[in-house]
């Protein structure tokens, strides 16, 4: 593995902290995913642009960080549910 995976996948709990602290500001829970999928490409491309790496890579790896920090079963769950807003 090289440096930016290891780098990337490090992302994974602070993209689980950012989603925490936007929670209060978003009434839907299935937009967590995407919120979470969302942080972790954006986060992987800043480093692929520090480190001079492949924008590709960096796509593959935020997608998979995102995934990774929303529970990607407990996501499908919930999303088959439906009960995105609901709180009962």
């Amino acid at each position: 593995m090289e440096l930016m995976d290891f780098v990337g996948l490090a992302a994974i709990p602070f993209v689980i902290g950012l989603v925490e602290l936007l929670k209060p500001f978003i009434s839907d829970k299935r937009f967590y995913p995407i919120v979470a999928v969302v942080f972790g490409v954006a986060l992987n491309e800043v480093v692929a642009w520090q480190l001079n790496q492949g924008y590709a890579l960096a796509t593959l790896l935020g997608v998979t960080v995102g995934l990774a920090a929303s529970g990607l079963y407990s996501t499908g769950a919930t999303i088959r549910r439906g009960n995105g807003g609901d709180t009962s």
